[in-house]
């Protein structure tokens, strides 16, 4: 049991310290952008952000049809 403890906190960190560096290379990337609007995202960052924007699109969706509210949906003016 002890060493399943051991093993657990040991993933604690280790995610902890992906999550650091990530987020390190985040702000690095941002700054880089505002002194240089012109540059281009990393492939990472550009999967990062769609996947956070889908994940809030997925759970602002939910809410809404937990909330009784019918889906929006935007229909083309011809």
């Amino acid at each position: 049991m002890m060493a399943a403890q051991v093993l657990q906190e040991a993933d604690k960190t280790t995610g902890e310290e992906q999550l650091r560096a990530v987020v390190e290379m985040l702000q690095q990337e941002k700054q880089l952008l505002e002194q240089r609007p012109y540059v281009q995202l990393e492939e990472k960052t550009k999967r990062l952000r769609q996947a956070c924007f889908k994940a809030n699109y997925k759970k602002r969706r939910l809410l809404a049809l937990e909330a009784g509210e019918a889906p929006r949906r935007i229909t083309p003016k011809y």
